[in-house]
């Protein structure tokens, strides 16, 4: 065979070349003459010493390793740039991420994560970011942690590595990070030889698509976790007695991780399950890993009710149901599932709450897909009714900050999403028969909308979805949620004016009990004072309030101290009513006095 251009090694090397394998070159430096590689613009010469080194250990590695094709390769990623190549044994690996980019990371992951998935030691995963271009595993495992941590909304503001030139780092896209992924896993035999960290890679990588909303990938990924995790014999008691006790540990902590996302997305998604309680939980520690560990067995306590059996009634919604008694017994068994909630952390608390609401939903819609409603029923579960009782509970959980929400990512916007379209639906058909300052569904739809607005920014397709819901329930127009969030008492004021407190402490402590009553008063000496009962969903107002017969300053006060929040109003004639329309709150006022149904409270300047 002959051609008119220089094998692949002389080509590197910049010599001549007869072109007619192999080459007198290519024989004396021991070199195997190849022409695979596509022409390029020729370069600068190198030394060639360095080039016949580097020439010889690539052509080693590709013999030692065993190139292996991933298991998948989801048409939206694309092939990895032939102009860089991940090569593990060179003398100069190139860099994908500034070590001070990896660092904040995996400092995230621990901050934020780590409560809801404690599968990772923490000591561990930093001493391999030095070592991951020499470690194909750790690569793939710390490419595939920076994808999951970037979806984080807050990743910019609370981590901000340094590029070397000293300016502000470019974090890289997440499906740049999965092409990382997926090329370090063509480094190694991944498959025939997998590890606690190949299982993992595979979890992160399933989270990565879930939240770009490409769940064929997601639920390729996370079954493919669950297949790895079979494969080193996490579902087997047997596996653990030969392991020591922290891999032990870690292992029982995935298995008990993989049980529960796989029935939450198969719930989500109609897919079958594949993984059964066939090991015992995880052991709760001493120290600081107690309270995380504590709620995760929480979680996994919520979602052991949910087995094969309620999954398969789940998907075929032709299956018979016979035997209806254990349908109350299971939404006894959730609503008794949490006697400690009050003593986990704020993250845990958004992840459990919202979960159980949510699947307390889930159940009460099979039977309406088996027709077992009804109306004169003694159980509340049973009734058509029952979505305005976990909407009410939802509502609630609405209290806590959206720092606590953000951390399950899109998950925890699906099933608020679900508990507010499970209410709209009921009150297309509820007669209306709310009085001005009652609380009801109303209220509860319009706080969800609320929760979504504020949750992740309310970057997300399910807002607009339910705000199209509410639209149609309530004949209002909610506009752009995201651009006009909702203030409810329980929400943050500064943070919706941009002045948020990181401060995580709960609801109560901050505004006082939400069962007080609400004392209105005004700075006039000769000033009436009204009570009103209220509750959190009674206040809709956007953050600007303008009230039309008043003149002069107006501010909202929450509870302990002013909210920062406050609004001038314009003359007008006096005394007077005031609406805020589609937000429905009312009162009355004159020159001396103030009224707001629902506002912690209210103070208004006399002229």
């Amino acid at each position: 065979m002959s051609t008119k251009r220089a094998c692949d090694s002389c080509h590197r090397r910049k010599v001549k070349c007869v072109g007619v394998p192999p080459c007198n070159n290519c024989r004396q430096s021991q070199l195997d003459c190849t022409f695979n590689s596509v022409p390029k613009k020729k370069g600068p010469s190198g030394r060639r010493a360095k080039i016949i080194f580097a020439i010889r250990a690539s052509q080693t590695q590709a013999k030692s390793f065993t190139p292996v094709v991933p298991l998948v390769l989801p048409p939206e990623v694309p092939p990895a740039s032939p102009s860089r190549d991940l090569n593990l044994c060179a003398e100069d690996p190139a860099t994908f991420m500034p070590s001070a980019a990896l660092k904040s990371c995996v400092d995230v992951f621990f901050r934020r994560m780590y409560p809801i998935m404690p599968v990772l030691h923490q000591g561990t995963v930093y001493g391999s970011l030095s070592t991951i271009h020499s470690s194909p595993e750790a690569y793939c495992l710390v490419t595939s942690l920076c994808g999951l941590v970037i979806m984080q909304p807050r990743m910019d503001s609370e981590s901000n590595p340094v590029a070397p030139q000293n300016e502000e780092y470019e974090w890289p896209s997440v499906e740049y990070l999965i092409r990382e992924t997926m090329q370090g896993r063509t480094r190694w035999d991944y498959i025939e030889n997998p590890t606690l960290w190949t299982v993992i890679t595979s979890f992160f990588l399933f989270g990565c698509y879930f939240g770009l909303d490409k769940h064929n990938a997601a639920w390729y990924y996370l079954q493919e976790s669950i297949i790895f995790a079979q494969l080193i014999g996490l579902p087997d008691e047997e596996s653990y007695v030969v392991l020591d006790e922290r891999e032990a540990t870690l292992r029982r902590r995935m298995f008990w991780l993989l049980f529960v996302t796989e029935r939450a997305y198969a719930l989500q998604r109609h897919r079958p399950l594949s993984l059964r309680k066939s090991i015992r939980p995880p052991e709760v520690p001493e120290g600081e890993e107690a309270l995380v560990l504590q709620g995760f067995l929480d979680l996994v306590n919520l979602f052991q009710h949910f087995d094969a059996s309620f999954v398969s009634l789940w998907n075929q919604s032709s299956m018979a149901l016979s035997d209806t008694s254990w349908i109350p017994r299971l939404q006894d068994n959730l609503a008794l599932a949490l006697p400690d909630i009050g003593n986990r952390t704020k993250i845990q608390q958004a992840d459990l709450l919202v979960s159980r609401e949510w699947l307390k939903l889930m159940v009460w819609q099979l039977c309406v897909n088996k027709g077992l409603l009804s109306s004169e029923g003694r159980d509340e579960s049973m009734g058509f009714l029952f979505p305005v009782s976990v909407a009410r509970n939802m509502a609630v959980i609405g209290q806590l900050p959206a720092s606590a929400m953000e951390p399950h990512g899109v998950g925890i916007l699906e099933k608020i999403f679900d508990v507010g379209c499970s209410l709209a639906d009921i009150m297309k058909v509820l007669p209306s028969t709310r009085s001005g300052f009652e609380i009801g569904p109303r209220d509860y739809l319009i706080e969800m909308l609320r929760m979504l607005s504020t949750i992740r920014g309310g970057q997300s397709r399910y807002l607009p979805l339910l705000a199209a819901q509410a639209d149609e329930v309530l004949g209002i127009s909610c506009g752009d949620p995201a651009a006009d969030p909702l203030f409810i008492p329980g929400s943050d004021p500064g943070a919706i004016l941009g002045e948020a407190d990181s401060d995580e402490s709960g609801y109560e402590s901050q505004h006082g009990s939400m069962s007080s009553a609400t004392t209105m008063y005004t700075e006039s000496p000769t000033a009436s004072v009204h009570s009103v009962p209220y509750s959190p969903a009674d206040i809709r107002s956007p953050y600007s309030v303008e009230v039309e017969p008043w003149q002069g300053d107006f501010a909202l006060e929450t509870g302990n101290g002013w909210a920062g929040l406050r609004a001038a109003t314009r003359a007008a004639p006096l005394p007077g009513q005031f609406d805020m329309g589609a937000y429905g709150i009312q009162g009355e006022m004159g020159r001396e006095n103030v009224a707001l149904v629902g506002i912690d409270s209210c103070r208004g300047n006399s002229l």
